[in-house]
């Protein structure tokens, strides 16, 4: 019955253009469609009293975040049967980075769909990641966990990841370095050189040594991402695989 309404919807409706949008997006139908136009309000499309009362795709987002990372980590716990905890983590972290669903919300068009008033001066670096999770939200609440994990599988993972991509693909040079120096017993560390800039705009200056004689050198606007320049450099100078 509220599939029958659904399509009686789609073709009667003033919303059929948004309904014949989130069905090409998602692959299916929408029963409850509120819920989807919730999913791609950003916060900034409201006021404050308008927030309260109608509410932006925050709360969504959350209960997106976390299908996708349930959904995900199902799918590499099976696709990597041989793996270990740390391969299967540092695998999710990258698919589920602001980074990665940034591109697949892109990939989805939902730059111009989300209802949003941005400050030019301050852009938003993660509203397009966030909403494609608000809108795993919507669709799990509406449709059902399956019709979520099929619309992340074929929009998050099977567009972007393959396993020789997925498995070669390093979320830390810092961490592959650190892996390889215990390999192969290398006496490593980083030091803090300096510290440049205002209090607010500090650059850190890190070298690495292996046994006290200085191999590279990273900068950065924190301690990890100067280590993780540095690590990045010595990765490649030494050629690990």
């Amino acid at each position: 019955m509220l599939y029958l309404k659904a399509i009686v919807a789609s073709f009667f409706s003033k919303e059929r253009r948004f309904i014949s949008f989130i069905k090409a997006t998602t692959g299916t139908l929408p029963f409850n469609l509120r819920i989807y136009q919730q999913a791609l309000s950003h916060s900034s499309h409201f006021k404050e009293r308008e927030k309260r009362l109608s509410g932006d795709n925050q709360r969504l987002e959350y209960l997106g975040d976390a299908i996708l990372s349930a959904v995900v980590a199902d799918y590499l716990y099976k696709k990597f049967p041989n793996k270990d905890e740390g391969f299967l983590t540092n695998l999710r972290a990258i698919i589920v980075s602001r980074k990665s669903l940034n591109r697949v919300g892109l990939s989805l068009k939902l730059d111009s769909a989300v209802k949003k008033k941005l400050d030019k001066n301050k852009p938003a670096r993660s509203i397009y990641g966030d909403a494609y999770e608000a809108l795993i939200g919507a669709l799990y609440l509406d449709r059902g966990l399956l019709h979520a994990r099929k619309f992340i599988l074929s929009s998050a993972i099977y567009p972007f990841w393959d396993e020789n991509t997925l498995e070669k693909h390093i979320i830390s040079y810092k961490s592959a370095f650190i892996e390889w120096a215990q390999k192969e017993k290398q006496n490593y560390s980083l030091r803090n050189i300096k510290e440049s800039g205002e209090k607010h705009k500090l650059v850190f200056e890190i070298a690495l040594e292996i046994d006290g004689k200085e191999l590279a050198r990273g900068k950065g606007t924190s301690k990890k991402r100067a280590e993780e320049d540095a690590s990045q450099k010595a990765y490649k100078l030494l050629n690990i695989q």
